[in-house]
C-alpha cells in the first residue's frame, strides 16, 4: 500500500516538472518526449483529463458566481459538460489529423500516432492552464496570451518529434490550429442551441406520452341501434303519405281575378302602382 502510494506521489511530481519543462524548456524537453515511451492511457490519464478540467470549471464559475452577467446555474453545468467533452474529443481528432497528414505526405512510412497524440497533449497545456483566468472575467486577455505559447509549442513539438522541415511543421501546424478554432467555437455554438434542443426533446416525450396513452384507451362498446342516442333510420314504408289536396267546393277550379288595367291618362302616376 505503502508502496501504490509513494509511486503516485512520484508519478505526480513527474507530472509537475514536465508541464514546467514544457513551457520553460520546450526544445529540450520535446526531445526527451520523441524518446520516450508513452501509452494512450498514459497520456490521457495523466495530462488530458485532469488538465481539461481545469478551463470548464474556472469558466463555470466565472459566469454563474463572478460574472457582471450571470448566467443559470444548470445552463453553466451544461456549458461545462460540453467543453470538457468537446477538449478530450479535440485531442484525439486532431492528433489523427497529424497522423493522416504524415501519411499522406509521406513523411513516414508506419503509423505515428502516440507521437501525434503527444504533440497536441502536450501543445494544449498552457491553454489549459491559462483556463484559470476564466474564473475572473477581465483576465480572459491572458488565456490568448498563453494560447499563442500553445501554438509556438506545437511547432517545435512538430519540427523535434516527427523530425520533418521546418516548412512542412509550419504547414502541420496551420492545419492543427485551424482545427483547434474550429472546435473552440463549438461549444458556443452547442450552448446557444440548448433551449432549442430541450425544447424538441419535451416537446417530443409529451407527443409519445399521448400516443401511448391513446393506443392503451379501450375501445368503446358498440350501441345497438334504436338507442336515444343512436335513432333506427326511417324506412320507405314508415314515410308517412302527402295529405291530399282539398278542391275546391264547386268542384271548378277557381279562375284568376279580373284586374283592371291602369293608364297614366287615368290619373293614375307612374311608378305609384
Amino acid at each position: 500500500m505503502a508502496e501504490e502510494e509513494a509511486g503516485r506521489l512520484s508519478r505526480l511530481i513527474n507530472t509537475i516538472v514536465r508541464i514546467q519543462n514544457v513551457i520553460l524548456e520546450p526544445d529540450s524537453e520535446w526531445t526527451a518526449i520523441a524518446e520516450e515511451p508513452s501509452s494512450l492511457k498514459e497520456i490521457y490519464g495523466f495530462y488530458v483529463v485532469p488538465l481539461a478540467t481545469i478551463s470548464p470549471v474556472a469558466s463555470f464559475v466565472g459566469s454563474t458566481y463572478l460574472s457582471t452577467f450571470r448566467t443559470p446555474v444548470i445552463t453553466g453545468v451544461c456549458s461545462a459538460i460540453t467543453s470538457y467533452a468537446i477538449a478530450l474529443i479535440s485531442v484525439f481528432i486532431l492528433s489523427l489529423v497529424i497522423n493522416g497528414l504524415a501519411l499522406v505526405l509521406r513523411d513516414h512510412n508506419d503509423k505515428i500516432y502516440l507521437s501525434s497524440l503527444k504533440i497536441i497533449a502536450y501543445s494544449y497545456i498552457p491553454i489549459w492552464l491559462a483556463g484559470m483566468f476564466l474564473a475572473i472575467p477581465v483576465l480572459g486577455f491572458f488565456a490568448f496570451v498563453l494560447g499563442l505559447q500553445s501554438l509556438y509549442l506545437l511547432y517545435i513539438g512538430l519540427r523535434n518529434v516527427l523530425k520533418i522541415p521546418e516548412w512542412k511543421a509550419g504547414c502541420y501546424a496551420a492545419v492543427v490550429t485551424a482545427g483547434a478554432i474550429a472546435f473552440s467555437f463549438m461549444p458556443i455554438w452547442i450552448n446557444s442551441h440548448w433551449p432549442q434542443w430541450i425544447h424538441a426533446v419535451h416537446t417530443w416525450s409529451k407527443i409519445e406520452s399521448l400516443n401511448q396513452s391513446t393506443s392503451r384507451r379501450p375501445t368503446r362498446r358498440a350501441i345497438p341501434a334504436g338507442s336515444p342516442r343512436y335513432p333506427s333510420p326511417v324506412t320507405p314504408d314508415e314515410v308517412p303519405e302527402e295529405p291530399p289536396l282539398i278542391p275546391p267546393p264547386s268542384g271548378k277550379p277557381r279562375p284568376a281575378p279580373i284586374v283592371p288595367p291602369i293608364h297614366p291618362e287615368d290619373g293614375a302616376e307612374l311608378g305609384t302602382y
